[in-house]
């Protein structure tokens, strides 16, 4: 981002310019960007009053197993792009199963429009070692039911549609490319809980591919080891806004946010006939045609 860009949203911030500052920050929001880039916007979008831009409100809780704050930062970036204004609850840090099975929590007091469990592969504790091997893919298969377990609790206590993680894939594989051939490694074990994932989503619950967008960037770039061990943060600081505007476009979504648009052919598909050839009059409407 450009001084210039930076001193016109400043300007339109000291002019009490809201809407115009927003739209500026918004406008410069580039999910390829690294974080350093998206805190400057994060630092600038905060100075806007609560309320002073007209956007819907949403009530988003995210109950996380690692450290998500600079991931929400940047989410309610772009989630405002998309109209939305976030109200955001987080729980206390790695208590998302404590706070999902108790009732009275502040979870179900907040009232969440979308409660976002955020996993990654670190979460799948299976045991594979010496004669548990065999069942290591039963295993993942049950840390998946575990997870979805959550959504019924969840929706019993609230009506807030639920997003799960789908598992992201260590960068290391003990066995190099023998790693996907035996069920007791960590790529198997993954791809095993991923698909039973898929495979048992219930009604009212989402799956947030992280495992695609892990992909996408490419392992390398998605894991730092050092955040881990330092700060238990899940994934590179660098891709946060590539997460948060993935989870803003699907959040979108769920809330009907997203538009369809239908593509049909014309000739001899909307209607008989080939226009190009046979003219208007040499068109006809009849059965079989989608008109």
């Amino acid at each position: 981002m450009s001084r210039i860009e930076i001193s016109s949203i400043k300007e339109a911030l000291a002019d009490g310019s809201s809407e115009r500052a927003c739209r500026l920050i918004v406008d410069s929001l580039d999910p390829e960007a690294d974080f350093a880039f998206h805190h400057k916007l994060v630092r600038l979008f905060r100075k806007i009053p609560d309320g002073a831009i007209a956007l819907k409100p949403l009530r988003l809780a995210v109950l996380a197993t690692s450290t998500v704050d600079q991931l929400c930062d940047v989410l309610r970036l772009y989630l405002a792009r998309e109209g939305y204004a976030l109200e955001l609850f987080t729980g206390e840090y790695d208590t998302m199963i404590q706070t999902v099975l108790d009732p009275a929590s502040d979870l179900y007091q907040f009232k969440p429009d979308v409660v976002w469990l955020f996993t990654n592969h670190r979460d799948i504790n299976v045991d594979a070692s010496g004669d548990k091997a065999p069942d290591a893919i039963g295993a993942s298969v049950e840390g998946a039911d575990q997870l979805i377990s959550l959504v019924d609790v969840s929706r019993k206590n609230c009506v807030a549609q639920v997003i799960l993680n789908s598992a992201d894939r260590p960068l290391e594989r003990l066995f190099g490319n023998f790693d996907g051939r035996v069920p007791f490694t960590r790529t198997s074990i993954i791809r095993h809980f991923n698909l039973a994932l898929a495979q048992n989503i219930p009604s009212g619950a989402h799956i947030f591919d992280l495992e695609y967008i892990a992909n996408s960037v490419g392992l390398n770039a998605w894991h730092d080891e050092s955040y881990w061990l330092h700060s238990k943060h899940a994934f590179s600081p660098n891709v946060t806004a590539q997460v948060a505007h993935a989870a803003a476009r699907m959040i979108t979504g769920i809330k009907g946010g997203a538009h369809k648009c239908l593509v049909l052919d014309l000739d001899n598909t909307l209607w008989g006939g080939i226009i190009g050839d046979d003219g208007i009059g040499g068109i006809a409407l009849g059965q079989g045609d989608a008109a």
